[in-house]
């Protein structure tokens, strides 16, 4: 009997230590969806007070990589006519991307 009282403080302790560390939040990160040509979701995330990137077909791009998602998205064809707009249209629309996952972020 005595025992079993001993041991009672020590598990109670041992449960209370584990749920303490095991509900570990991590980053908190907000997240914005958005479709581009045929089908082809980029995801731009932030995390609260701190860095944001893209995210697109497994990979993830930082801020100073637009030019390289822009062109691995594939929306614009370089043999078109309208080739440098359509990017700059692409760009813009990723940048508000961005700022509305920013904002999402502060809130």
């Amino acid at each position: 009997m005595k025992k079993k009282l001993f041991l009672l403080p020590i598990i109670v302790i041992g449960l209370l230590f584990s749920v303490n560390v095991g509900c570990d939040e991590g980053a908190l990160e907000d997240c914005e969806l958005e479709e581009f040509c045929d089908g082809k979701d980029v995801t731009a995330c932030c995390v609260v007070g701190g860095d944001c990137t893209y995210k697109y077909n497994g990979k993830e791009y930082g801020e100073d990589e637009l030019d390289q998602l822009s062109e691995d998205l594939g929306c614009a064809r370089k043999s078109s006519a309208t080739y440098d707009s359509d990017i700059d249209e692409i760009k813009y629309r990723l940048k508000m991307l961005m700022e509305l996952a920013r904002t999402n972020s502060r809130k």
